[in-house]
């Protein structure tokens, strides 16, 4: 969308551009094309997008072949504007992705709002199988792939990036304060995933099924919340169950 026309709209709306919501239209419309292009639908792909903007992705949707188009969006004013947009196959639903229970879904579209990316990942990992082409900034996509912390190594092993692109920060208005990226994710499933979404009862019900003895390394690991693990705790825990379960 051109961006006279997203004025036009933004002053219509009466949008509030704080940093804080998160809000920053993408104009370059190759760049969306790309992301949809990317995502590799399918005809009985449900789609998810976390933050549609003003709709211009479900409007180029309509060329392809999917199954549903879901549509979260926390601001009240940009909710009602796509609630028109809503037909047999496209839903928007407003609320909180950081925090909601997501629909299912097998595909995630998604210029997400820069000051949550984190709790929104944190969220978006608790579901299983699917892909996603975000709009991210560089220095979270460079820290996932990096691990470097504690909470970064703990995503690594549920969001593998394949693609990355840096983009121009002049495609979005307003123009962020921070570099951007194109990153394509895919939503790993395997033993290892399984085991840090457990609990400390199951991954007890876990070693005693694989008939680990050796586990006297990690028990004092076993009666802390996975997440509350420092990095050098999730290290060895993970090395632990790599070794063992995997």
């Amino acid at each position: 969308m051109k961006l006279e026309a997203v004025k036009i709209i933004s002053d219509r709306l009466n949008l509030k551009f704080e940093e804080r919501r998160g809000i920053n239209f993408l104009l370059n419309e190759d760049i969306l094309k790309k992301e949809i292009e990317l995502l590799n639908l399918r005809k009985n792909d449900i789609v998810l997008e976390i933050g549609p903007g003003l709709g211009e992705s479900i409007d180029l949707l309509k060329e392809k072949s999917f199954k549903y188009y879901v549509g979260i969006e926390l601001d009240k004013k940009l909710y009602n504007y796509l609630e028109k947009k809503e037909n047999e196959n496209v839903v928007i639903i407003r609320g909180d992705a950081s925090k909601m229970r997501l629909p299912y879904f097998d595909k995630l579209l998604s210029n997400l709002p820069f000051y949550a990316v984190d709790k929104i990942m944190f969220n978006l990992v608790k579901y299983e199988s699917w892909e996603g082409v975000l709009i991210i900034p560089l220095s979270f996509a460079n820290k996932l792939a990096e691990k470097n912390s504690n909470k970064m190594l703990y995503l690594s092993y549920f969001l593998k990036i394949s693609y990355i692109e840096k983009l121009d920060p002049e495609y979005f208005y307003p123009i962020p304060k921070t570099q951007i990226a194109l990153v394509k994710i895919k939503r790993e499933s395997n033993e290892i995933t399984k085991i840090l979404r457990e609990n400390k009862v199951k991954i007890k019900n876990i070693i005693k099924k694989y008939k680990v003895s050796n586990y006297t390394e990690i028990i004092d690991l076993l009666e802390k919340r996975i997440e509350d693990l420092d990095r050098e705790e999730l290290s060895k825990f993970i090395s632990f169950c790599e070794s063992n379960f995997c």
